[in-house]
């Protein structure tokens, strides 16, 4: 009984000091530099999209646009109000980054980012995902309290905004960012990456024509010291960042890291950037001071740490909640039946990062109620980047299946659509990934599983 009591007291007192940390007041130049960052690279990465014509390519030439389950209502505007959208979400991003109408301009930009994201399900990249999470999360937090056009409209107007922020805003952005590293660790320690340095071997052989280094990547270690170093450095850089002392290599090591991967996977496209601009979230919260000296010095005036505002009861629970959602959903494949790296179930929002090269070719097939079969193009009615992930990914070709097989109905015909689809992952031999017997068009979409899949 004393000894519950004790660890009752021990608690409360961890608990006590949690509170205490999370409510104090720090300056808000980290949160302004992480908003400043994240508005940055958001405007360059829409003016990138735009300038490779992606906007036509993704969204206005197809015929037919993946969607994600239960979300088969969000629709691609027509052209020319595509462009519109896109246009908004530039100037939500500069809006953003300059702090003009922040509040306004954040919401706009986590909604039209989000909408954009859920378009067309084959378009999914692991940032993007990361970008609609750390914007919702930004349109809680006053991340306009300093280095921004609100905050010099503010002391014009002689109502100046508060220096200070409560640290909690500061542990959730630190939170999020480490759910990508450590989550992308987690995934790697599998056989194929630790064992077989798969797919690692197969990209760097491909990269052997590169100047100076081509010839070492060609070396069989290199492939495996890097698969356990890249695993090594996900699963604890997070934490490397915390601490003050390894704060400044582990940061050194971060803009590293995913320089050398940029070069090395230029496929990656702005990942690496986002992450560099990013981390810094993890330095102290005053880090920013001394890099903008010149500046008026008021605009980082701020009173010793003290406690702010005490977190209610609903936003302690809001908070709990999403770390909670965090956790799970990047671990809900093991729910499914049979590997991840093959059934690609639950691999989506699970920060699986560069863990699988796969080869897939699909044939499909329409048999009308006489029996007549039809070998489909898919090049009629998709873009190359969705035959090449619906060769891959079930859930997007259960919906082509139901696609063909709603075109089919408008014309008065009832049709069974079936799929020969052989896929190769991680340098492993070719093999059936869906039972040709079965009629696609009349299988349900699930999030529960396919049971449709060898």
């Amino acid at each position: 009984m004393a000894r519950s009591a004790r660890l009752g007291t021990r608690l409360q007192a961890h608990w006590a000091r949690a509170m205490v940390s999370l409510e104090a007041q720090v300056p808000a130049c980290s949160l302004a530099a992480f908003r400043i960052a994240y508005g940055a690279v958001m405007l360059f990465a829409l003016l990138r999209f735009a300038s490779n014509g992606w906007i036509h390519d993704l969204y206005v030439a197809p015929r037919f646009h993946f969607h994600y389950f239960g979300f088969g209502w969000v629709r691609p505007l027509p052209a020319p109000w595509i462009y519109l959208h896109f246009l908004l979400l530039g100037v939500a991003a500069l809006a953003v980054m300059l702090g003009a109408f922040y509040r306004v301009a954040i919401a706009a930009f986590t909604v039209l980012f989000a909408w954009m994201e859920l378009l067309d399900a084959a378009t999914y990249l692991n940032h993007y995902y990361a970008i609609t999470l750390l914007g919702i999360l930004l349109c809680f937090m006053p991340a306009e309290r300093c280095c921004s056009l609100d905050a010099w409209w503010a002391r014009r107007r002689g109502t100046p905004l508060p220096s200070t922020v409560s640290f909690w805003t500061i542990a959730m952005l630190r939170f999020q960012v480490g759910v990508v590293y450590v989550f992308a660790g987690v995934a790697k320690l599998n056989a194929d990456w630790l064992l077989h340095a798969e797919p690692l071997h197969t990209w760097l052989v491909a990269r052997s024509d590169l100047p100076l280094v081509g010839r070492i990547l060609e070396h069989p270690m290199i492939p495996t010291v890097m698969g356990w170093s890249g695993a090594f450095f996900d699963l604890s850089i997070a934490f490397l960042l915390l601490a003050p002392r390894t704060r400044v290599p582990a940061y050194l090591s971060v803009v590293f890291f995913h320089l050398l991967t940029g070069w090395l996977f230029p496929t990656i496209g702005i990942f690496p950037w986002v992450m560099i601009v990013l981390t810094p979230i993890f330095f102290a919260p005053d880090w920013p001071v001394p890099l903008v000296g010149r500046l008026r010095r008021r605009e980082f005036d701020c009173a010793p740490e003290q406690k702010g505002p005490p977190l209610s009861s609903t936003q302690l629970a809001l908070m709990g909640g999403w770390m909670l959602i965090q956790c799970i959903v990047p671990m809900r494949h093991l729910a499914y039946p049979g590997d991840v790296l093959w059934t690609q179930e639950g691999a989506r929002w699970s920060w699986r990062v560069m863990l699988a090269e796969r080869a897939a070719v699909s044939e499909i097939r329409v048999i009308d109620d006489e029996g007549n079969p039809q070998t489909i193009d898919p090049a009629d009615y998709l873009s190359p980047l969705q035959i090449r992930m619906m060769a891959a990914e079930p859930d997007l070709l259960i919906q082509f299946a139901h696609f063909l097989r709603d075109e089919a109905a408008a014309r008065g015909e009832h049709v069974e659509v079936h799929a020969e689809v052989w896929a190769a992952v991680n340098g492993r031999p070719s093999a059936r990934l869906v039972d040709p017997a079965i009629d696609l068009a009349a299988e349900e979409e699930s999030i529960l599983g396919h049971s449709w899949l060898r």
